[in-house]
């Protein structure tokens, strides 16, 4: 659970310790309030107000049109160290390449975060032969 006291130990990335330190609180304090009601006359969509609230300021933060970056450190330590790896470049195959592999060599530390519903995300990856590709 990310509100209990152990979350701040095993907080990994920079996005993680944002969302703690910004929701945390709250998410804590409104916890118990579905887990033990404060009066004999209990109605559950109260206590969920707090998590409506966290959840619109969420989605207000996330909601930007334009397209925006962030930097694969913050979200994948382990991707942002990756050097001279045994991977298959994805989407290209040996007949494509006469036959000679391309491995992924490094990521780039830029990650844009297209402007759609989903939020897909655009990487860029270096690969043994030199080449970028995304």
């Amino acid at each position: 659970m990310v509100v209990t006291a152990d979350a701040h130990t095993t907080m990994q990335t920079a996005h993680e310790r944002w969302f703690v330190e910004t929701f945390g609180r709250r998410i804590g304090a409104a916890l118990p309030r579905l887990e033990m009601p404060a009066t004999d006359e209990y109605a559950p969509e109260d206590a969920w107000e707090p998590f409506k609230a966290i959840y619109e300021e969420m989605k207000a933060h996330s909601g930007t049109r334009a397209a925006h970056q962030l930097q694969l450190q913050d979200i994948s330590p382990r991707l942002a160290e990756v050097t001279s790896s045994a991977i298959f470049m994805p989407g290209l195959s040996l007949h494509e390449l006469g036959g000679s592999p391309v491995f992924v060599q490094a990521f780039r530390s830029a990650v844009t975060i297209l402007p759609t519903k989903t939020k897909p995300k655009k990487m860029t990856l270096l690969g043994s032969d030199g080449r970028q590709y995304t």
